[in-house]
């Protein structure tokens, strides 16, 4: 029988043909924690190090407004990424931000609300989409205290009008460290998505889509809720 150490945790252990990888330390198990699981995380028995994901949640779209004008989509929640030395730490507290709300008709979207761990990191929620063809300035969150801080994505915004070429882009919430936010509406004569049976942005802590006109129901869509992810080492 040989066998290759490979640093001081990892070993290949060959015995009649067969390889047997064993590793002593390294990667051991993983807690996600959502918005609607915030229970405070628990260090498992033999975990010594984390590393920490901290996504604030998805601003909410802003709705439509008067002549066909569309609304301005959310912007994503920022994200922390941080490794944690928790030999001495039993547990952290936590908060998940829920997403902010999309705007009724001629109505602002919601800024999403931040996550934490504890006192180690923080990010803030994106920021709500304007009424109608408000600009906003730039509306995303951005993670703080992390050995990475990251910005969320801006939402998209334009203005209106009942021809040309505000009439046919796609709008889009502001996309997360996790992926892309929701569409608003492609047309202001077609079958704006705020009529579909999706209502929210899906991927954590991104922006949600904006509203049309559309009649005077021009609703903006949620922004999605964050997220925190503790992959825990021995």
């Amino acid at each position: 029988m040989a066998t290759l150490k490979l640093g001081s945790t990892t070993a290949i252990t060959e015995s009649s043909g067969t390889l047997t990888y064993t590793q002593s330390g390294g990667l051991k198990s993983m807690q996600v924690k959502t918005a609607t699981a915030q229970s405070p995380w628990t260090k498992p028995a033999g975990v010594n190090t984390i590393k920490v994901y901290v996504t604030a949640g998805g601003g909410g779209g802003g709705g439509g407004g008067a002549s066909w004008n569309h609304g301005a989509c959310g912007g994503a929640g920022g994200t922390a990424i941080k490794v944690i030395d928790v030999s001495a730490i039993a547990s952290v507290a936590i908060v998940v931000g829920t997403g902010g709300g999309g705007g009724a008709h001629a109505t602002n979207g919601t800024t999403g609300n931040l996550s934490s761990f504890g006192t180690h990191c923080t990010a803030s929620g994106g920021k709500g989409g304007g009424a109608g063809s408000a600009y906003t300035g730039p509306n995303t969150g951005v993670g703080s205290g992390g050995n990475i801080n990251i910005y969320g994505g801006n939402g998209t915004s334009s203005g209106g009008g009942a021809t040309g070429a505000d009439e046919t882009g796609g709008y889009v919430g502001g996309s997360s460290f996790w992926g892309g936010g929701m569409e608003g509406p492609s047309s202001n004569s077609g079958a704006p998505y705020h009529h579909s049976s999706q209502s929210a942005a899906l991927c954590f802590g991104s922006g949600g889509g904006c509203g049309d006109d559309v009649s005077g129901v021009g609703v903006g869509h949620d922004g999605a809720a964050g997220v925190i992810v503790i992959e825990e080492y021995s």
